[in-house]
């Protein structure tokens, strides 16, 4: 059994390239119908805890989500969320994440951020390749652009190729690590702690 300890520490400010950089094309309204499309499988409404649990995403951000504390996620409270993507007026910020297994950089490790599927009209992926210190920049439009657009995503883990390294699934092709950007609120430092064997 190893330890995985991965990093995503939020630097302030938009990325380098900002010519380039286009807005994300957030339709609050049409995001928010598609989650409960999605996940309300009992058709009230809402998405309650227990379908909160296909999307770990969604589920990991809810206390941010759930203006009225009642533990659902209403389409209104959905739509207000992504509202704030929208009033944060950034296309990209820059993002560096780091992976260390036992300790040790975990060197040419890719981490990429898959978008929620009701975001993923509006942003595409993102992934950081780990430098030899377990470290690196996180870069969008198929490694183009530094940095990741606000949003909510997946985030999964992958060992290095030829490394002989395996990471299980549940932390890349299953994985229930989760990220969110949002520039309206102070950039922190978000840790995972997960083990694999």
């Amino acid at each position: 059994m190893s330890l995985l300890l991965l990093s995503i520490a939020c630097m302030t400010g938009c990325s380098d390239g900002a010519s380039q950089i286009t807005m994300p094309g957030f339709d609050p309204q049409a995001a928010a119908a598609r989650a409960i499309e999605a996940y309300d499988q009992d058709k009230n409404g809402s998405i309650s805890k227990a379908e909160m649990a296909a999307s770990p995403a969604l589920q990991g951000a809810s206390k941010e989500i759930d203006q009225d504390g009642d533990g659902a996620l209403s389409l209104a409270e959905i739509e207000s969320r992504v509202e704030q993507y929208v009033a944060s007026n950034t296309g990209l910020q820059s993002l560096s994440c780091r992976a260390t297994v036992r300790g040790r950089p975990l060197a040419g490790a890719k981490v990429k951020f898959v978008p929620v599927e009701f975001l993923n009209e509006a942003i595409g992926p993102a992934e950081a390749t780990l430098r030899a210190n377990g470290s690196g920049a996180v870069m969008a439009s198929g490694g183009k652009l530094p940095g990741l657009s606000p949003g909510l995503y997946r985030v999964e883990v992958y060992a290095p190729e030829g490394s002989g390294r395996e990471i299980a699934s549940e932390y890349n092709a299953d994985s229930k690590l989760w990220y969110e950007l949002n520039p309206l609120e102070p950039p922190a430092l978000a840790e995972f702690s997960v083990e694999f064997q």
